[in-house]
Parts: C-alpha cells; sequence; structure tokens
C-alpha cells in the first residue's frame, strides 16, 4: 500500500525513532537503556509497559526531555490527560526549544477543548520550524472550529505551499472556501483532490453540489454518477443526485434516486420529503392525462401557469469545522496507526465510519482498529456490516476469522478462511493460505 502524508487530526506525533538514533551515537546509559525498552514496548503495542520504562528512565535521569515527551503521549494513550499535559509541560521546561513538544502540547490541549492555548502553543512550534506542515494544518483545523475561517483558509493554504501534492487538504481547504463565498476557487481544489486521489467518492460529492448550485445541473450529475460510481451506497449522494436531475426535469430518475437515498439511509428524513412531493406531483399528472382521455372532444381552455416548487438544496458535506469527510479521516487515521497512536487513530476511523455509514471500507478500518486494541467483540460487529455492505469483500471476512481465532472460535476462523479462497481474490486468498497453515 503507498504510504501518503497524513494530517493529524488532534493526534500526538510520537517521534522516538529519531530520539533513539540520536542517542545510539553515544554509549546507551540506563536511562537511555530503559527510554528504548519503552519505545519497543510501544511499538509493540504494549502501552502500559511503555509508560512503565518511561517512568523508570525519568527516574534515572530527571532532566531526559524526551522521556518525559514519550510519556505524555503513553498516558494520552491511556486516557489519563491531565498527567498528560503535565509531561509535555515538563518536556517544554526541559526543551523550550523543541517544536515537536509545542505541537504535542498543542494538541493535546486541543483535545481538552483550550483551543486558545493550543493555538499559541502550535504557533510557537510553527516559528521554530516554519516548515512543520502537521502544525500548519493542525492550527488551520482549531481555528476553523474557533470560527476564524479566514485564519484557518490561510494555513490550509500554507501547507499546500510545502506539499501541493496531498488531496485532503485540497478538499479541506476546498470546503472552507465553499462555505466563505468563493465558490469557483472551492470548484478549483475540489477538482485537484480528484486528480490527485481518483478513488475517493467525497469530493465528486463536494463538487457536485457547488455546480448544483450554480445552476450546472447536468455537470453536477456528472459527478454525484463519479461519487455513486465510487461508494455506491453513498447516501448523500443519491440524494444530491436526485436533487440535480429534478432540476433537469427527470422527475421519475429523480424519485429511483430519492428512493434509493431512503433505502440506504431510512434516516435521512429530507429525502422522503421531497419523494412525497415528487410522487404527488406524478399522480396529478397522471390523474389530468386519464381525465383528459376520457373526454370525447379536447375542451380548448385557457393554458394553466405551471407551478413551479421551490427546488431542494443539495445536502454538503460535513465540513472539516465539524467533521472531516470519512476518506480525510480514514487517511489520518492509517498515518496515526503507523506511528502507533492507536487511540487517536481509532477516533479518527470512528468519525469516518459516522461521517459514511454506508462504507464498508469505513466499517473495516474500524474493525481492524478496535480488533488492534483488544476490543474484539466491537469488531466483530463492524467486520459484518463492512460484509453486509458487500458481502464479497474478502479483506474484511478475512479480518474477522483472525478476531474469531483470538477469541477462541476456531471453526468459524477457519471457514472465513476457507471462504476467502474461493472469493477469487489472489492477494486476500494467499493472505488466508498462511492464516491457516499458521493457525491451525
Amino acid at each position: 500500500m503507498q504510504t501518503r502524508f497524513s494530517l493529524p487530526a488532534l493526534a500526538l506525533a510520537f517521534c522516538l525513532s529519531g530520539s533513539i538514533r540520536a542517542q545510539n551515537a553515544l554509549p546507551p546509559d540506563a536511562a537511555t537503556l530503559q527510554f528504548q525498552a519503552g519505545a519497543a514496548a510501544y511499538q509493540n503495542g504494549q502501552i502500559g509497559v511503555a509508560a512503565a520504562d518511561f517512568r523508570d528512565a525519568i527516574r534515572l535521569r530527571p532532566s531526559y526531555a524526551e522521556a518525559h515527551n514519550a510519556l505524555g503521549i503513553a498516558l494520552e494513550r491511556l486516557g489519563q490527560m491531565a498527567e498528560s499535559l503535565t509531561e509535555f509541560q515538563r518536556t517544554m521546561q526541559i526543551s523550550p526549544d523543541n517544536p515537536d513538544a509545542h505541537y504535542n502540547f498543542g494538541v493535546a490541549l486541543s483535545r481538552q477543548k483550550r483551543a486558545a492555548e493550543a493555538v499559541t502553543q502550535l504557533q510557537a512550534a510553527i516559528k521554530l520550524r516554519p516548515d512543520f506542515i502537521p502544525a500548519h494544518y493542525m492550527l488551520g483545523r482549531i481555528l476553523e472550529a474557533s470560527g476564524k475561517r479566514s485564519e484557518a483558509i490561510a494555513e490550509y493554504r500554507e501547507t499546500l505551499r510545502l506539499r501541493p501534492d496531498y488531496a485532503a487538504v485540497h478538499y479541506t481547504l476546498a470546503n472552507a472556501l465553499d462555505d466563505s463565498g468563493s465558490h469557483d476557487e472551492a470548484i478549483t481544489h475540489y477538482r485537484t483532490s480528484i486528480k490527485l486521489d481518483p478513488t475517493n467518492a467525497d469530493p465528486h460529492n463536494a463538487l457536485g453540489n457547488v455546480l448544483d448550485t450554480q445552476g450546472k445541473h447536468a455537470e453536477a450529475v456528472a459527478e454525484y454518477a463519479a461519487a455513486l460510481k465510487l461508494r455506491p451506497g453513498f447516501a448523500l449522494a443519491h440524494y444530491n443526485m436526485a436533487v440535480a436531475l429534478d432540476g433537469l426535469g427527470r422527475r421519475d430518475e429523480a424519485i429511483a434516486e430519492f428512493r434509493t437515498a431512503l433505502r440506504f439511509s431510512p434516516s435521512l428524513t429530507i429525502a422522503r420529503t421531497y419523494l412525497n412531493k415528487d410522487l404527488a406531483k406524478q399522480a396529478k399528472a397522471r390523474n389530468a392525462a386519464a381525465r383528459q382521455a376520457r373526454i370525447p372532444k379536447p375542451v380548448i381552455a385557457a393554458k394553466p401557469k405551471p407551478v413551479i416548487a421551490a427546488k431542494p438544496k443539495p445536502i454538503p458535506q460535513p465540513k472539516p469545522a465539524n467533521m472531516a469527510a470519512a476518506a480525510a479521516h480514514m487517511q489520518l487515521a492509517h498515518a496515526l496507526d503507523e506511528q502507533g497512536y492507536q487511540a487517536a487513530a481509532l477516533e479518527e476511523y470512528r468519525k469516518a465510519a459516522a461521517a459514511a455509514p454506508a462504507s464498508p471500507e469505513a466499517h473495516y478500518r474500524l474493525a481492524n482498529a478496535l480488533d488492534d486494541q483488544g476490543k474484539h467483540a466491537p469488531a466483530i460487529a463492524e467486520f459484518h456490516a463492512a460484509i453486509r455492505l458487500r458481502p464479497s469483500y474478502a479483506a474484511a471476512w478475512s479480518g474477522l476469522g483472525v478476531t474469531l481465532y483470538l477469541m477462541g472460535n476456531k471453526a468459524e476462523a477457519h471457514q472465513n478462511w476457507h471462504r476467502v479462497l474461493k472469493m477469487g481474490n489472489p492477494a486476500e486468498a494467499q493472505k488466508a493460505a498462511v492464516l491457516l497453515r499458521t493457525y491451525p
């Protein structure tokens, strides 16, 4: 899998590898060895053990800035937020010119809803390291959530100046520009996001919304169709497609799309409202035609004026001021997981599944994150959700088998892996074969 640059959303940067390399230049003392043991435990998911090792390193060397920073991250993972903040503060007291320390402290403060203090720390990190890309992006997110959209847009622009090929940031910036009324520039960034990541349905849907609002219904329909090709169960895209088709006078097709949206998301009441209106108009037109057919001779009467119903506005995608799009959450979560932030990654995967409940991939990734933290029962529920949405999802069947095996249900685990062997997915079949040999 190609690794993409990630932009941590309210998550902590765990930079142990650099610290270890720096310390390896010198003969390791007891504190360094304890720190390295903690780093290894953390990377193996043994967070409690890691925290204990970092505490021992600090006991041996109280001014050990890297150990204080690492302990703060481990404590955040363990949910001990007050102690985590204390460790980050201690790191900055020992190493005030360390941009990572300011960044970590700022992100931790943002998790505690202390936005103003978080902004101060992130600005300090950027001052020390002007090209600190995650800090620019995080600062933008917090500023936008605080209602300072123009300042947030400036930070998103700076993020893209530093790394212009990040699809997720183009999408985030486009949403902010659209909210601020800069629709044409928003369109440019939506298109750039699509070009950089053609597998993401969300920018297509959002671009369709802007085009439809501008009265470009046919272009909007094309974008919604592209979104639905990538994600057939995308309820909002089906709804928005219906709205655009209604704008083109294609009422029968619009009714079909409203119905499809409700099938994927029964709680989408606005779709039912407009479906009922269109059905009523359709029935009225058919009744009028039937009455006309029963009249022996046509009656010439004044042509009635058409009733122009208010066109429903498309539902916009969730904006980053509240919740980033599901794809962006999954990108962030994946990179956070690779860096060792399982708790933060899990939070992002939950947001992704909430943003796109009909996305099998969102449920699959959430299931894996839950399973990694030993939460097997909810992981099984998410694997089943992914499979229910995509019965041929070989990776989900395989992952479900692993979780079942861990819970002692070997027979059902083997059934799932044998099922994967028959699905015609060579990569997943190879993995399933290895699992069957390794876990008889």
